[in-house]
């Protein structure tokens, strides 16, 4: 690393030490310095490209989360911590979420409010270990497949589990709140969807949840 970039991104582990001194908070279970980008680069004197090209430089470890704005709108904020070379932030659920929370944004054009939040972070915690995020961006492609899935599985419980308060309705548009309802069903499709899409091979990452036996 050139002296100069060298010098720079010093100072920028002086200033996130230090924020997270003063002020750090609680997130995944490490302690970040939570400040919109627009206050690093005031901080620092740099663009943004540069703070972001620093932040990728050990030891700084970034996560990416956000705060809700009081009409509901997403503020994303680049949380920075710095930690010890060679290691890595574990992608917990509320990491998975946010990730997740980012595909349906740019898919959808919409915002992913308080309560959808909170059943992604559920479905990141239900769904296999390593396949949320590929379950999810699948889901979303493949939105009419799993409404015809969902409504086959709802036939089922109304009609031969006797499940009461279902009802039979189709959403043209992705819901994160009926994903959140049928999660197996969204995991299913998706093994489906794998081993169509091999050729008819067997590739189960994980096993089928919904059985004939």
């Amino acid at each position: 690393m050139r002296s100069d970039k060298q010098e720079r991104h010093d100072r920028l582990c002086g200033l996130i030490l230090k924020a997270v001194a003063d002020n750090g908070q609680e997130k995944d279970g490490q302690i970040w310095a939570l400040k919109p980008m627009t206050e690093w680069e005031k901080l620092m004197g740099l663009t943004r490209r540069s703070i972001h090209d620093l932040i990728k430089i050990e030891p700084i470890q970034t996560l990416g989360t956000g705060a809700y704005e009081d009409d509901g709108s997403f503020r994303r904020i680049v949380a920075l911590r710095v930690g010890e070379v060679g290691s890595t932030v574990e992608k917990t659920k509320r990491h998975l979420a946010n990730i997740m929370a980012k595909i349906f944004r740019e898919k959808t054009g919409k915002s992913v409010h308080r309560k959808s939040y909170g059943c992604l972070i559920g479905l990141a915690e239900i769904w296999p270990e390593g396949h949320q995020v590929a379950i999810f961006k699948d889901m979303l492609h493949n939105w009419g497949s799993f409404m015809v899935a969902a409504k086959f599985r709802i036939n089922i419980d109304q009609n031969v589990l006797g499940i009461e308060g279902l009802k039979q309705r189709y959403y043209r548009f992705p819901i994160i709140g009926l994903l959140r309802r049928y999660p197996y069903v969204a995991q299913d499709a998706f093994l489906t969807h794998l081993q169509i899409g091999s050729g008819g091979k067997a590739i189960l990452p994980f096993p089928y949840h919904y059985t004939d036996h």
